[in-house]
């Protein structure tokens, strides 16, 4: 996602923003995302929709960035837009491993996530009456 650590990765495979998005699920904090499907509709997981031109060449460079087939696996997903319409069919990276001991996001939203995250480790260092063993 834009203003995260990997999208780097993204733009250099000339991949190009198309729109914002979200697809039927539940999201983990497990040291990363953890995109786990789920068929209830109930919960919704945030992301954003790419095009490259050369996608065969894409997903074989995303394929071993994510681990395809040990830590994640490369699925078909219908994709609703932000403004409720539907987008055509993405690949996303359904997480393989437990996510037990894995926090949930409960906004399905990873950036804000770790952007709340970030304020609150922040917020946590700073504070004069923690040493610095139990900032962990």
């Amino acid at each position: 996602m834009r203003g995260l650590e990997n999208h780097g990765v993204l733009l250099g495979l000339g991949a190009s923003f198309v729109a914002e998005g979200s697809v039927s699920g539940r999201l983990y904090h497990c040291r990363y995302p953890a995109f786990v499907p789920c068929a209830d509709g109930g919960l919704r997981v945030q992301g954003e929709l790419y095009g490259f031109r050369a996608i065969r060449a894409a997903l074989s460079v995303l394929d071993a960035f994510e681990d395809e087939g040990a830590m994640y696996a490369r699925i078909v997903v219908p994709v609703r837009r932000r403004d409720g319409s539907r987008a055509p069919e993405a690949y996303a990276y359904r997480y393989l491993l437990p996510t037990e001991g894995c926090r949930l996001v409960p906004s399905g939203d990873f950036r804000r996530h770790t952007d709340a995250h970030a304020l609150y480790t922040t917020r946590r260092s700073q504070s004069p009456n923690r040493s610095a063993a139990s900032r962990h």
